[in-house]
Protein backbone atom coordinates (compact mmCIF):
# COMPACT_ATOMS: atom_id res chain seq x y z
CA UNK A 1 0.00 0.00 0.00
CA UNK A 2 2.76 2.42 0.90
CA UNK A 3 4.29 2.24 -3.14
CA UNK A 4 0.04 2.38 -4.58
CA UNK A 5 -0.33 6.11 -5.01
CA UNK A 6 3.50 6.74 -6.13
CA UNK A 7 2.31 4.05 -8.87
CA UNK A 8 -0.45 5.40 -9.62
CA UNK A 9 0.81 9.03 -10.15
CA UNK A 10 3.67 7.64 -12.14
CA UNK A 11 1.07 5.52 -14.23
CA UNK A 12 -0.85 9.41 -14.97
CA UNK A 13 1.90 10.92 -15.57
CA UNK A 14 3.81 8.04 -17.73
CA UNK A 15 -0.05 8.64 -19.78
CA UNK A 16 -0.03 12.12 -20.19
CA UNK A 17 3.95 11.82 -21.55
CA UNK A 18 2.06 9.29 -24.34
CA UNK A 19 -0.78 12.00 -24.83
CA UNK A 20 2.06 14.59 -25.18
CA UNK A 21 4.11 12.29 -27.75
CA UNK A 22 1.31 11.29 -29.76
CA UNK A 23 0.78 15.46 -29.83
CA UNK A 24 3.74 16.00 -31.09
CA UNK A 25 4.78 13.44 -33.45
CA UNK A 26 1.76 13.01 -35.10
CA UNK A 27 0.78 16.57 -35.71
CA UNK A 28 -0.64 15.50 -39.21
CA UNK A 29 -2.91 13.73 -38.72
CA UNK A 30 -6.03 15.51 -36.96
CA UNK A 31 -7.86 12.49 -35.33
CA UNK A 32 -4.76 11.19 -33.66
CA UNK A 33 -3.33 14.55 -32.74
CA UNK A 34 -7.16 15.08 -30.65
CA UNK A 35 -6.82 11.57 -28.97
CA UNK A 36 -3.30 12.92 -27.59
CA UNK A 37 -4.52 16.12 -26.50
CA UNK A 38 -7.70 14.06 -24.86
CA UNK A 39 -4.54 11.64 -23.20
CA UNK A 40 -3.09 15.01 -22.00
CA UNK A 41 -6.27 16.53 -20.21
CA UNK A 42 -7.14 13.49 -18.90
CA UNK A 43 -3.14 12.88 -16.78
CA UNK A 44 -3.60 16.53 -16.28
CA UNK A 45 -7.11 15.25 -14.25
CA UNK A 46 -5.83 12.53 -13.08
CA UNK A 47 -2.38 13.97 -11.33
CA UNK A 48 -4.68 16.67 -10.17
CA UNK A 49 -7.19 14.73 -8.21
CA UNK A 50 -4.84 12.54 -7.08
CA UNK A 51 -2.15 14.51 -5.97
CA UNK A 52 -4.95 16.96 -4.04
CA UNK A 53 -6.96 13.54 -2.77
CA UNK A 54 -3.29 12.36 -1.39
CA UNK A 55 -2.68 16.17 0.78
CA UNK A 56 -5.97 16.57 2.18
CA UNK A 57 -5.84 12.96 3.89
CA UNK A 58 -2.36 14.04 4.79
CA UNK A 59 -4.41 17.65 6.17
CA UNK A 60 -6.69 15.51 7.69
CA UNK A 61 -4.91 13.03 9.47
CA UNK A 62 -2.44 15.89 10.80
CA UNK A 63 -5.20 17.54 11.71
CA UNK A 64 -7.16 15.03 14.02
CA UNK A 65 -4.00 13.53 14.85
CA UNK A 66 -5.49 10.44 12.94
CA UNK A 67 -2.36 7.57 12.05
CA UNK A 68 -2.94 4.38 10.21
CA UNK A 69 -1.49 1.51 12.34
CA UNK A 70 2.24 0.83 11.49
CA UNK A 71 2.89 4.33 9.68
CA UNK A 72 5.73 5.67 11.09
CA UNK A 73 5.06 9.94 12.40
CA UNK A 74 8.36 10.75 11.41
CA UNK A 75 7.69 9.73 7.92
CA UNK A 76 4.36 11.63 7.80
CA UNK A 77 5.87 14.57 9.49
CA UNK A 78 8.36 14.54 6.61
CA UNK A 79 5.95 14.59 3.57
CA UNK A 80 3.07 16.90 4.67
CA UNK A 81 4.29 20.39 4.88
CA UNK A 82 3.48 22.73 8.01
CA UNK A 83 2.60 26.30 8.08
CA UNK A 84 5.52 28.81 9.14
CA UNK A 85 6.38 28.29 12.89
CA UNK A 86 4.10 25.26 12.95
CA UNK A 87 5.97 22.92 15.40
CA UNK A 88 6.08 18.92 13.99
CA UNK A 89 5.01 16.40 16.28
CA UNK A 90 6.38 13.32 16.75
CA UNK A 91 4.91 10.18 18.25
CA UNK A 92 2.55 10.94 20.81
CA UNK A 93 2.38 14.59 20.12
CA UNK A 94 5.66 15.32 21.68
CA UNK A 95 7.65 17.88 19.34
CA UNK A 96 10.78 16.64 17.75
Amino acid sequence: MDLGIPILITLALIYFLYGLAEYIFKANDVDTRTEGRERMIQGIIALFVMSTVWGLVGVISNTFNVQPEGVDNALINDLVPRAPGQPQTGVGGTVR
